[in-house]
């Protein structure tokens, strides 16, 4: 399976880390929680948005 350059984008790391940072520095347990739980439920839309999208030939070529 060739790895699809979206499912790891660095600007919703970025983002994501930067909240965790913020709830960290605040000291609330639950927006962690919340935070990783909304993570997780994002990568799994991605994977099952890209499982089901049509393959772009002119990606494939570039792999």
């Amino acid at each position: 399976m060739a790895r699809w350059p979206a499912a790891s984008h660095p600007v919703i790391q970025q983002l994501h880390y930067a909240n965790l940072a913020t709830h960290l520095s605040q000291g609330n347990e639950w927006m962690i929680v919340y935070s990783y739980a909304f993570a997780v439920l994002l990568l799994m839309l991605q994977i099952h948005c890209l499982a089901h999208a049509p393959i772009d030939e002119r990606y494939m070529q570039a792999v």
